[in-house]
C-alpha cells in the first residue's frame, strides 16, 4: 500500500511511519484499507492523531469530518466531527491543501502534505511545523468512501511561512 523508505525519504515521523505499518497489515493484498473494518484502539497513542473526511456523498459539499482525535480538535479548539474543513480552518496556503485532500477522493491515492503555518486565533507562539498522511478508504476495492488522515504538529522558532510540499502516494 504505501513505500515505508519513500515515507521515511519525505520526513514522514515515527507517527506517520506506524500509522503506514498498522495499514499494510489491515490491508493484505487489497490496494484500499476499509475504514469501517479498522480497529483503532489497536494503535490508542494514534488515535489522537487521527482524522477521517467521510467522502461517501464525494467532495462537491466539501471536506467534512467523520471523526478527529483529541490532538486535532484541540489544535482548532473544538470537536470537529460533523464539521467541514473549509469552515474551521483559519491558516494559509486553504487552496493548495484542500485540493491535495480532494485529489485524495479524485484521484484514489494518497498524499503527504508538509508545511509551516501560522494560526492566527492562536496568537503568539503558533508557528507550526506540520506533517500531514491521507489515504483513501474503500470498503468494496472500487469508490473511495473516506480518507484517513494522520497530523503531526510542532512548534518552531521560525515565524516564515511555508509553501506546502505536496507529493503524492
Amino acid at each position: 500500500m504505501i513505500d515505508r523508505e519513500y515515507l521515511q525519504f519525505l520526513g514522514a515521523s515515527e507517527k506517520h511511519l506506524r500509522l503506514a505499518d498498522f495499514l499494510a497489515e489491515q490491508t493484505e493484498s487489497a490496494h484500499f484499507v476499509d475504514y469501517a473494518s479498522l480497529n483503532l484502539m489497536a494503535i490508542p497513542d494514534l488515535v489522537p492523531h487521527i482524522w477521517v473526511l467521510d467522502f461517501r456523498d464525494g467532495i462537491s459539499a466539501g471536506l467534512l469530518f467523520k471523526f478527529s482525535g483529541t490532538k486535532i480538535d484541540e489544535r482548532f479548539g473544538e470537536n470537529l466531527m460533523g464539521k467541514r474543513l473549509e469552515e474551521v480552518y483559519d491558516g494559509h496556503f486553504n487552496d493548495q491543501v484542500f485540493n491535495a485532500y480532494r485529489d485524495v477522493y479524485r484521484k484514489r491515492q494518497g498524499v503527504f502534505v508538509t508545511r509551516s503555518d501560522f494560526y492566527e486565533r492562536h496568537g503568539e507562539n503558533s508557528e507550526r511545523s506540520i506533517a500531514v498522511m491521507l489515504l483513501p478508504c474503500s470498503s468494496n476495492g472500487l469508490k473511495i468512501n473516506y480518507g484517513l488522515g494522520l497530523t503531526t504538529f510542532e512548534l518552531t522558532d521560525n515565524s516564515d511561512l511555508a509553501e506546502p510540499q505536496i507529493t503524492f502516494l
